[in-house]
Formats: structure tokens, C-alpha cells, sequence
């Protein structure tokens, strides 16, 4: 027991990339570009181009993080005061470790209107590890004890998973309707190394009370891809697994697969300044090659005659040598696809003031041994050069409290978070969680990109936005000067309503004098000339020519024509009468 948990331990320790877990503090951290990785539909609030420091340990967004599960086994029992008599007694018939984290390699985006696209690349690896109560005892109290002697100890679900994968995704989020925004990645997997080792029914241990013989029964299934650890062919003692075949690594361009996120951001219009938000990720597969490691007769005990044994290093040793030793394997090439580890996050966050928004996040982890829900609340400012988060959550049994500190609003930013700052007690920490990089953002922000337009905005966009008129402008018709005498500077009025106010008004009695002949086009300019000097014209400031339209100019010709026909009566009759 006390070699396991200090080599999990260690492990858990030296790894130093790996992929991401439960972020609560992260996800409503808005001012930082780097949350759509856990929402693919949100998209940049200060600029419009995000880019990632690529390839630089510590300045690179680079994520850590470990899980110890298990009543009493924390950090400080089993590696710095070790304890493990409370890990042994303790409730619960696991005990299990988590260690996940990312390497960003190159992260950019960029907004196409109300479009916003994305490139990500990055390393990840995820070990996930469980032992059995039932080991646990075995290996502290040993086998003659009172506690394990003449019981069937069930080992069953011992087991080990690592997954090491690079990733490369492209996401786009848009704006599908107001302030709705909806967003997916779409994800090409390398898988880099996996080994599955677990233990299935049949596998236990018997001490007989009377002559002290010990049955072992054994039932593995192991699955290894891309390590330097290879299996022979055919059959063979297990311990050469174990303790032969190493030989440098191999990368197996064969080892393929595909992921999905999808995600979706509202902003409530009957709450102003609410948010919901919901996304899915990592829904997806690897298709391995590799090596199947089974038991070469499944259901064989094995037996060791009249062994009584205390607990410890020694026994742990002594009872690893000899089942390895007597367990005979076999192996063969086979292809295996395995699923990823899907997480499910629902947010809501509320604008409790201009440069403070309030978060409540729940999540839920799909693991292969122990699933992991998430609720979490936090408070985060906004719109300062320097930013602060304050989350608490509760998962894996355990409250956490958490801390984010964002430096730069645009430009460069830089960051770091950690979701438990209840680890720096390692006596009782299970939980550890830290992730920090450096990105550029430049351009104008989501909320200026939206911005709506003021008042009477409107009315300077466009020199035929009076309402009812929208006709297609004339370049053969006269340019109306503005009117300095107009009523109000808000009220345009347009050649339309001109010409059908001097068609209403009643037609003015003729003179008998005749008339001068005059053209057409001369008639049309008189009449319009008429309109601007009677202070009913449209007001322009700096627009286009405003014409009138084709359907007004042949009526104002026709009532051009009509005069010039009652000028020629008047002219006739005034002959006639001398």
C-alpha cells in the first residue's frame, strides 16, 4: 500500500502537462479570451484579434491540476505525513487520483463581423487511477491480521488510465439572433500514448485461516499504445511486461480521432444584464493501434503455500514478485477505439454593476472510473486594467475556494488562477488546481462593435429617411438648396410632399395679359423655384442631390402644360374681342 500511494503520489507530482479539469473560476472570467475554451459560442468583449503566446513554458496558457479522492486520502497522509492507517480505515470502497492540465501550443482568433473564428493547438494528457478499499487493507494490516485473515478481499476495479493526445481545433461562434449567441469546435485528435491497465470480477485474495495458504485470482486487461513499453507476442510471465521490452518511443501516425464543443451564450431581454450560457465538450473518440495483454487462462488462481506475512514494504514487494512471476499472459495487435472524457457546463452570470458581474456555474466530468459534479459561485470585476475573481465551489466532497488575477485589459494580458487556495494546507488538500499564460488582444470590443445608434443617428444616415419616401435618386432632376428657415433642424421635407402640396392648393385665377412661351423644363424650374421661396423645401446638410420622383415630375409637367394651354385661351379670346 505504502509503495502505491507513494507512487501515485509522485506521479501526480512530476507529470507537468496535462489536460484541463473543472474550471469554476475561469468560466466568468469575461475579460479574458482564453473562457472560450470552455464555451465555444463566447466571443472577445474588448477586441476583436486574440492571440496566444505560443510555445513558451510559463508564458504560453498552460493549465495544471490533481484530484486525490477518498475519505482521509489527501497529500499530506500519503506522501508528506504519511497516515495510512486513516486511508486504510477510512470510508468509501475507493480511493481514487485524477491529474489533468494543457500545453497550449498556438491559440489565435479573430471577429468577421458578428462572426468570431478560431485556431487552437495544444498537448493533453489525463492519468486517472483507482484502488479498492479491500487493497488498501490488505496492504496495512497484511494477511494475517484479524481484519483480512480468511476474508475474500475483492481487488476488482484496481486500474490505471493514462491518455496523452495533441489536438488541434477550429471553432466559430455567431450571433444567431439578438444578444443570442451560439458556438462549436471542431476537433482532429493525434493520440500521443494510452495505457489502460485495469483489473476486472475475479480478481481478489483469500488467506485460508487454518494452513495460511494464499489464493490469488487474477483477471487483467491491459492496453498499450504509443509507450515505450511493449509486449512480446504470444505468451509469456507477466513480469516481463513489466520489467522488459522498454525501447525508445514510436510515434504511430495511425492513432486518430475526432471531438466536438458546442456551446451556446444569451443575454435575457426581460432581465437586463443577465446571462445564461450552457456548452458540451470533448464529445468524441481516439482509434488506437496497439498491444492486448490478457490472462492466458481466465478464472486460474494462483496459490502460495503457507505464507503469513505483516504489512508494509516487504509484503508489498514480496506478494508483487511472486504474482508476477507465476501469471502467465498473452498478447496481440488490435485496434481499440476509446472515448474521451465529456464535460457539461450551465452558467448563469448576472451585471451586478458597470465593472462587476456576480456567477453561479454548474459542471459535471465524465471520468472512466469516478464522475465528478461541480457547483460553483463567484465575483469577478470587469473593465479595469487590473482584475480580480473570487470563486467558491464544492466537488470531489470538498469546498474550494479560488482566486484569479487578470493584469491588461487590451493589448498583452496576462494571467493566473488557482481554484483552491485551500491546497496550500497540503495536510488536508485534495484538490490543485493551477493555470497562468500571456495573450495579445487588440481591436474594438464586442460591446463597441454592437453598439446601438443614437438618437436621430438615423436621420443623418440617409437623405431619404422620412418616413413613407424611399424613391431611387434622378441625376437628371434640379438639386433643392437647404431651407435656413425651417421650423425644427430635425424635420426634413421632401420634394414628394412639395409637389403634392402645390397640387391641394387651388388653382390661381389667370391674367388675361398672355403668357410667355416657355419650355418644359423652364416650367418645371418655375415651379420648383415657387417651393423654395415659399420656405417649404427640404433641409440638406451635406447630402446628395433629393429629386423628386419620376411619377411626381410627369404630374408636375402635365399641370405645367395645363397653364401654358390656359395662357393660349386667354391669348385667342383677347384677339377675338377687337
Amino acid at each position: 500500500m505504502k509503495q502505491l500511494i507513494l507512487f501515485s503520489t509522485i506521479t501526480l507530482l512530476w507529470v507537468t502537462a496535462a489536460r484541463a479539469q473543472l474550471n469554476p473560476t475561469l468560466y466568468h472570467i469575461k475579460d479574458l479570451p482564453l473562457n472560450s475554451q470552455l464555451n465555444p459560442a463566447f466571443q472577445p468583449r474588448n477586441g476583436s484579434v486574440y492571440v496566444g503566446i505560443p510555445l513558451v513554458p510559463l508564458l504560453a496558457p498552460t493549465s495544471v491540476s490533481g484530484m486525490l479522492s477518498g475519505e482521509y486520502f489527501t497529500l499530506g497522509n500519503a506522501y508528506l505525513s504519511p497516515d495510512y492507517k486513516a486511508i486504510a480505515t477510512g470510508a468509501g470502497d475507493f480511493s481514487a487520483l485524477t491529474f489533468d492540465g494543457e500545453f497550449n501550443l498556438i491559440n489565435f482568433g479573430f471577429m468577421l463581423k458578428d462572426m468570431y473564428l478560431s485556431f487552437d493547438s495544444k498537448i493533453k494528457l489525463n492519468i486517472d487511477g483507482r484502488i479498492p478499499k479491500d487493497l488498501e487493507r490488505l496492504m496495512w494490516y497484511g494477511n494475517g491480521h484479524e481484519e483480512t485473515l480468511g476474508e475474500t478481499l475483492s481487488l476488482e476495479g484496481l486500474g490505471v488510465s493514462l491518455l496523452g493526445y495533441g489536438e488541434i481545433s477550429l471553432g466559430i461562434s455567431k450571433e444567431v439572433a439578438r444578444n443570442l449567441l451560439v458556438g462549436a469546435k471542431f476537433k482532429y485528435l493525434q493520440g500521443l500514448a494510452n495505457a489502460q491497465v485495469g483489473f476486472g470480477k475475479g480478481t481478489d485474495f483469500t488467506t485460508d485461516t487454518g494452513s495460511y495458504k494464499i489464493s490469488v485470482g487474477l483477471n487483467p486487461d491491459i492496453f498499450l499504445s504509443g509507450l515505450p513499453v511493449t509486449a512480446p507476442q504470444g505468451s509469456f510471465p507477466m513480469d516481463s511486461l513489466i520489467s522488459a521490452g522498454l525501447g525508445s518511443y514510436k510515434f504511430d501516425a495511425g492513432n486518430m480521432g475526432v471531438a466536438f464543443d458546442f456551446g451556446g451564450s444569451w443575454d435575457l431581454p426581460w432581465v437586463k444584464g443577465l446571462n445564461v450560457s450552457a456548452s458540451v465538450l470533448d464529445v468524441g473518440f481516439i482509434s488506437w493501434k496497439g498491444q492486448k495483454v490478457t490472462q492466458q487462462k481466465p478464472g486460474s488462481n494462483i496459490e502460495f503455500e503457507g505464507i503469513s506475512l505483516g504489512g508494509g514494504t516487504d509484503f508489498t514487494s514480496g506478494l508483487l514478485d511472486s504474482v508476477k512471476q507465476k501469471t502467465t499472459v498473452t498478447s496481440a495487435s488490435v485496434s481499440e477505439r476509446q472515448w474521451l472524457s465529456p464535460t457539461v457546463y450551465v452558467g448563469a452570470s448576472y451585471e451586478v454593476a458597470k465593472y462587476l458581474n456576480a456567477g453561479a456555474l454548474f459542471g459535471y466530468r465524465f471520468l472512466r472510473y469516478e464522475n465528478l459534479p461541480m457547483f460553483a459561485l463567484s465575483a469577478n470585476t470587469q473593465g479595469f486594467m487590473v482584475n480580480g475573481s473570487v470563486s467558491y465551489s464544492y466537488y470531489n466532497r470538498n469546498s474550494n475556494v479560488g482566486v484569479g488575477l487578470l493584469v491588461g485589459r487590451r493589448v498583452v494580458q496576462w494571467h493566473i488562477i488557482a481554484d483552491n487556495l485551500l491546497a496550500a494546507n497540503f495536510k488536508t488538500a485534495q484538490n490543485v488546481n493551477v493555470r497562468m499564460g500571456l495573450n495579445i488582444l487588440l481591436g474594438k470590443g464586442r460591446a463597441k462593435r454592437s453598439e446601438p445608434l443614437a438618437e436621430g443617428d438615423a436621420l443623418d444616415a440617409s437623405p431619404n429617411t422620412t418616413a413613407g419616401f424611399s424613391p431611387e435618386l434622378q441625376p437628371d432632376m434640379l438639386s433643392i438648396a437647404p431651407d435656413t428657415a425651417a421650423a425644427t433642424p430635425r424635420y426634413r421635407q421632401t420634394v414628394q410632399d412639395s409637389v403634392k402640396k402645390r397640387a391641394a392648393a387651388p388653382v390661381a385665377k389667370k391674367s388675361a395679359k398672355p403668357a410667355k412661351k416657355m419650355s418644359r423644363e423652364d416650367l418645371l424650374k418655375r415651379a420648383m423655384q415657387e417651393e423654395m421661396e415659399a420656405g417649404e423645401t427640404v433641409k440638406k446638410k451635406k447630402k446628395p442631390p433629393v429629386v423628386a420622383p419620376k411619377s411626381e415630375k410627369k404630374k408636375l409637367l402635365e399641370r405645367a402644360l395645363r397653364e401654358e394651354a390656359d395662357d393660349k385661351n386667354v391669348k385667342v379670346k383677347g384677339k377675338n374681342k377687337k
